[in-house]
């Protein structure tokens, strides 16, 4: 026996209770600011096949705890009680939210059930600008809308979404069009025995000889002068007679395959194509709603992030036309349907053709997104990631216009407890952003890593390196505890005397809440509970001197201090290490833009 609930309080204290395991098409329908509990009863018996409850919203677990026991049932519960604000799992949310329940001895998901998240109008609205800012600056807007979602574009085989198979077929076909001039030079054929038809023919081999002996109906006497086949010394005629010859067959397996791949390509391309279009329905006024479904405003920045992605496949479709035109001129074959790339020994001789099979390969393996108009608005879940992303490619303006430098490297690092602080140079995952940039300029060294993983020290430390020196213990879900702020900058100059490292996290709050619940946490977390390995080893002063907030709404002020006003890095008497709070928006970049800059005309002045 199974039973899951979710009990609701929203913002007038009434409270409803809702089976989430019902058989039902109807989906409930949540406020941002509503008050979550899950609740899941199990018999002993069906805990003991099944183990411990696991709910996720997305791909976020929920923290589960036994609620109580009685009349061999057990009910687990969400930790965070009905009205405390950490039970509000879908502030800043928006749009449609996927809650999944599994249990810790099965491995697939026992049930899932979709909500709809309606959005303060007020969100709406500044997300709005938000995203604007994003499409504007950001390159690839698709590989922004579809990160850290879980649901955003599909499934792919393995439960995880990915535009891998997409990449993969980019490169492909970059490739064969750069080693075309090869493939008309050199490629697999057969010899095949070949009749030629004319007056004049000469029927002089089995497959010829065959043809006359099964057309002698169409034999007439001729003179010897005009009889074109003689027979038992007289002379017949032939409106035409077979020649044969050897001629290359281009119709082998290494040809089709590749044939076969492009076919495949091309309507694999043609239909998601076809699966980007969303119907141009009218935006949402929310000028007098006090909640709004936040799928209306995403309409827009959607079909813009969908037009970039749609260009792309135009570029694509062209390629591949292009080079199936040459290989069916130069080098035809047949199509066969679910052909499957093998390593002949032609295949490994030939370096043009084994690459040519290892990516297609690759392909056939990689798993392929499925896009449709409803599952694209699923992109973007959570106001705080979109806002993380505006924040990112604000700091990275900020800092070029600020100090005057140039990006010398952007790339993805990847974290563990088992590589070094920052991370491991690799490959950008598609779909995710580069987490690493580093700025120079004759003056500034400038590093900024975007949610830097920072762990306790241990035997991979080494000098300079960051590490936790909290006394907290590992989390049964999240594993050993670790920081992970949004943003770390390192900002070395050639005329100071030491270093300074900034941490800074975005907040998509306002003032009054960073105040309340934010500043004072995050401050004994970051200023007093990160320190950096020194050349001997050990630990020695931390190097963080000033944490950042950012936040995003104005309603309840700009700024929030932890010092005299005097004593903010724009006073008369600014000190260092130091914490605070300044509103970030892309229509409002001005006071992140005076910290920087009164933060170089300190460290210009005290340790020159």
């Amino acid at each position: 026996m199974i039973i899951w609930r979710m009990l609701v309080l929203n913002s007038d204290s009434h409270e409803e209770s809702f089976d989430l395991l019902a058989t039902t098409e109807e989906r409930y329908q949540l406020k941002e600011t509503d008050s979550i509990q899950f609740l899941v009863t199990l018999s002993d018996e069906k805990f003991n096949e099944v183990g411990e409850p696991i709910v996720l919203i997305s791909d976020i677990p929920v923290e589960m705890e036994v609620m109580h026991l009685k009349d061999n049932e057990r009910t687990f519960s969400s930790i965070a009680p009905l009205g405390n604000h950490l039970s509000r799992y879908f502030y800043n949310c928006f749009g449609e939210s996927e809650i999944c329940l599994s249990f810790s001895k099965e491995h697939k998901i026992h049930s899932a059930y979709t909500v709809n998240i309606l959005a303060r109008a007020d969100n709406a609205r500044l997300a709005n600008e938000i995203l604007c800012y994003i499409t504007d600056n950001f390159e690839d807007a698709v590989a922004v809308c579809f990160s850290r979602s879980k649901i955003s574009g599909g499934y792919s085989k393995d439960n995880s979404f990915q535009f891998s198979r997409l990449d993969i077929i980019e490169k492909a076909l970059a490739y064969l069009s750069d080693a075309l001039p090869i493939f008309i030079r050199e490629h697999k054929y057969s010899w095949q025995p070949e009749m030629q038809f004319s007056e004049r023919g000469q029927p002089i081999g089995p497959d010829s000889v065959y043809w006359v002996l099964s057309n002698l109906d169409r034999l007439s006497p001729a003179s010897t002068e005009h009889a074109n086949l003689i027979y038992n010394g007289r002379g017949y005629s032939l409106d035409i007679l077979p020649k044969e010859g050897i001629t290359n067959n281009h119709d082998v397996f290494e040809n089709r395959v590749i044939h076969t791949f492009l076919h495949d390509v091309k309507s694999f391309l043609i239909e998601l194509k076809d699966s980007f279009k969303i119907s141009n329905s009218p935006l949402h006024d929310f000028s007098n709603n006090d909640f709004v479904r936040f799928d209306h405003t995403m309409q827009k920045y959607v079909q813009l992030a969908l037009k970039h992605k749609s260009i792309q496949l135009d570029a694509l479709l062209i390629s591949v036309n292009r080079i199936q035109r040459t290989l069916s001129k130069f080098i035809p074959a047949k199509i066969i349907p679910g052909i499957q790339p093998k390593m002949t020994s032609y295949v490994s001789k030939h370096i043009h053709y084994r690459t040519a099979f290892n990516f297609i390969e690759q392909c056939h393996s990689a798993p392929a997104p499925t896009f449709e108009g409803k599952n694209v608005l699923l992109g973007l879940k959570n106001l705080s990631i979109v806002y993380e992303i505006s924040s990112l490619l604000m700091l990275n303006e900020l800092i070029k216009k600020c100090f005057t430098v140039e990006t010398i490297e952007q790339s993805y690092r990847s974290y563990s407890k088992e590589k070094v602080f920052g991370g491991v140079r690799i490959e950008r995952p598609y779909g995710e952003v580069n987490n690493y940039f580093l700025y120079r300029s004759d003056v500034y060294d400038i590093e900024m890593l975007y949610e830097p993983k920072i762990y306790p020290y241990s035997a991979l430390s080494k000098a300079g390196d960051l590490v936790d020196t909290s006394d907290t213990r590992p989390h049964k879900i999240y594993g050993e505890h670790h920081f992970c702020p949004d943003f770390i900058i390192k900002i070395n100059s050639k005329r100071w005397r030491k270093a300074i490292t900034l941490v800074l996290d975005a907040k998509y709050k306002d003032a009054a809440t960073i105040k309340r619940y934010d500043i004072d946490e995050l401050t004994k977390q970051y200023l007093l509970n990160i320190h950096q390995v020194n050349e001997n080893g050990r630990l020695g002063v931390s190097p963080i001197q000033l944490l950042l907030l950012l936040f995003a709404h104005d309603r309840s002020g700009t700024i929030v201090r932890t010092v005299a006003p005097r004593h903010c890095l724009t006073g008369t008497l600014p000190v260092l290490p130091q914490a605070c709070a300044v509103l970030l928006k892309p229509s409002n970049m001005l006071l992140l833009d005076q910290q920087f800059r009164a933060l170089v005309e300190i460290m210009g002045r005290e340790y020159i």
